[in-house]
């Protein structure tokens, strides 16, 4: 059974009812659900050398929060024989 409801503003909405054949209903009793805001982005982010916070908290999210791999080249050692290389 599925039950759906939209609300387009405060005062009105409309319901659906697929998959039952009776259903009963009592709307006196008022429910409150808090709606969060979206998080506006960005949804992409790199390690770098500071922590990094991606402030969620509280909010919904469209899409997933993609963390790239740290660079191939960050950090990277050379060592030539005699002279190693931090770069």
């Amino acid at each position: 059974m599925a039950f759906k409801v939209s609300f387009s503003d405060e005062n009105a909405f409309s319901a659906r009812l697929t998959g039952a054949e009776q259903f009963d209903a009592n709307l006196t009793e008022t429910v409150t659900k808090m709606v969060a805001e979206y998080y506006e982005g960005p949804y992409e982010f790199t390690p770098g050398e500071e922590e990094q916070t991606i402030p969620v908290e509280d909010l919904v999210s469209t899409q997933n929060i993609k963390i790239n791999p740290i660079p191939l080249n960050y950090g990277r050692l050379t060592y030539s024989g005699g002279i190693l290389k931090v770069w």
